[in-house]
């Protein structure tokens, strides 16, 4: 069985201009994250891969001439390799959908398709209007039937919203029947950002990776989370019987350059 390569993005919080954003005390402390992004993407290209999957809030402000903008980054960067795309917290379905997909539709964003034998599932676990994870019983039945059928190579989820992380707040709310169905298939590993931080661990059996993002790191502690300069990507490798990654982390010796008060994040999530 030949191992399947693949890069994890996540996060990128893409905008035509950070500087009049909700959050321009952190952008303008640090590189532009379309800068970081086409880096990012620019050393990819150098990568003998077989696909991209971005995991969400792929724009800060969620309108249609950010979407617009992160077409342009992705089509500049000349990758000859598929980009799978979920939806996150900051993301918006209808402009998303109006940019990337020509429609006009509040629908969740959801789908699957199969490469060399491993299947590639991308859920939508945002909220309309919310920072909650949460998987529809409509997507969940969907998921269900997507992973009766055994692929060679097995599947891989991507979502933005973690399965499982340490703050239930930041991880999808409604798990339990998700976490049943995944357990009942073969899938290989569970993808996926909103932390802003590079974790990989295996929870009640489950491998998840958490990606770092493109744009900004947090640290967290009981008080706030801790926004750095750090960002980065995964480059993950999908053998017969192993899984590994390998996290890719750009401005490691970073500094805080912003403090979210935790009641404040939780505010916004809620």
């Amino acid at each position: 069985m030949e191992k399947i390569k693949f890069a994890h993005l996540s996060d990128p919080h893409i905008l035509v201009d950070h500087a009049k954003s909700s959050l321009d005390y952190v952008f303008n402390k640090m590189q532009n994250p379309n800068v970081s992004l086409k880096e990012t993407l620019k050393e990819i290209g150098r990568r003998d891969l077989d696909f991209i999957v971005i995991s969400g809030d792929l724009v800060h402000e969620g309108e249609t001439e950010d979407y617009e903008c992160l077409k342009r980054i992705l089509a500049e960067s000349r990758l000859s390799i598929p980009v799978f795309l979920a939806l996150g917290n900051h993301d918006r379905k209808d402009k998303f959908r109006e940019a990337f997909l020509n429609e006009d539709s509040m629908e969740r964003y959801y789908y699957s398709r199969e490469i060399a034998g491993l299947q590639i599932v991308v859920l939508d676990s945002a909220e309309n209007g919310s920072g909650r994870g949460v998987i529809d019983e409509r997507q969940l039945d969907w998921l269900d039937d997507c992973l009766a059928k055994p692929r060679e190579k097995g599947s891989v989820i991507v979502s933005h919203h973690p399965l499982f992380w340490q703050d239930p707040l930041l991880a999808i709310e409604n798990s339990d029947r998700l976490v049943k169905i995944i357990k009942g298939s073969n899938v290989r590993g569970f993808f996926c950002g909103h932390i802003h931080k590079s974790v990989t661990a295996v929870y009640d059996g489950i491998f998840q990776s958490t990606a770092e993002s493109t744009a900004f790191g947090f640290d967290y502690n009981d008080r706030a989370a801790l926004v750095s300069e750090r960002w980065g990507f995964d480059l993950c490798v999908i053998g017969k019987r192993d899984v590994s990654i390998s996290h890719e982390i750009y401005r490691q010796k970073r500094k805080t350059i912003a403090k979210i008060p935790m009641d404040t994040l939780k505010a916004i999530l809620e």
